[in-house]
């Protein structure tokens, strides 16, 4: 499962944050995750959370065939049209992973929204980080990216009504913030005041988060 502790590395030091967990250790099989409440069938990733007492367990569902198809063909090696749906799943499943945790050590409570905010944006700017790095000027990466993951983009069927319709926000309101980066430091040589503004976001809130719509 080495791609998936790649993402976490990739996300915690992105956002600046360390869970001190292996995200490894809460993935589950198939198996177990058809027989959790809740579980959606034909759903690629899942995270489950469940609260006994004053304790919290977790299990993130990936499907086995995404975390194969890119150990075989790595994203942090090279991230193209052909693996970015798939990196995009497993992301999404890590970022929930690590701000469920995050969250959970800072003593703050987070919504499912937030959840679906957060990893909007670390899609766009964990990816836009990634294309640079192999090669592609930053503006060209930002445009694909945004139209790739705001622009042309589908829900699931089986995803639930509610879900889908907190998809959509979290969608606009994350597109909102990437694109005030994109705008705000298009000839940034580093990509330091995006991580500064990146990790006040991670901070902010939902409802910070939600001026940004």
């Amino acid at each position: 499962m080495a791609v998936l502790p790649g993402i976490q590395l990739l996300l915690e030091e992105l956002n600046a944050v360390s869970t001190e967990l292996d995200v490894c250790d809460y993935v589950v099989p198939p198996e177990i995750k058809d027989s959790i409440s809740g579980a959606l069938d034909s759903v690629p990733e899942q995270l489950f959370i469940a609260e006994i007492d004053d304790s919290m367990e977790l299990a993130l569902y990936i499907d086995p065939k995404i975390i194969e198809a890119l150990q075989y063909d790595h994203p942090q090696s090279r991230l193209h049209n052909g693996n970015l749906e798939n990196f995009c799943i497993a992301l999404e499943g890590v970022s929930h992973f690590i701000k469920v945790v995050w969250s959970a050590q800072c003593g703050r409570e987070v919504s499912a929204l937030e959840l679906e905010i957060q990893a909007e944006v670390d899609k766009f700017i964990g990816a836009w980080g990634l294309l640079e790095q192999q090669g592609m000027p930053r503006d060209h990466a930002a445009r694909a990216l945004n139209r790739l993951l705001f622009e042309r983009y589908d829900v699931r069927d089986e995803v639930p009504a509610a879900e889908a319709e907190r998809y959509y926000i979290a969608s606009k309101v994350a597109r909102r913030f990437c694109e005030q980066l994109v705008q705000r430091y298009p000839r940034d040589v580093s990509h330091h005041r995006v991580l500064r503004d990146a990790r006040n976001f991670y901070r902010s809130g939902l409802q910070s988060m939600m001026r940004m719509h």
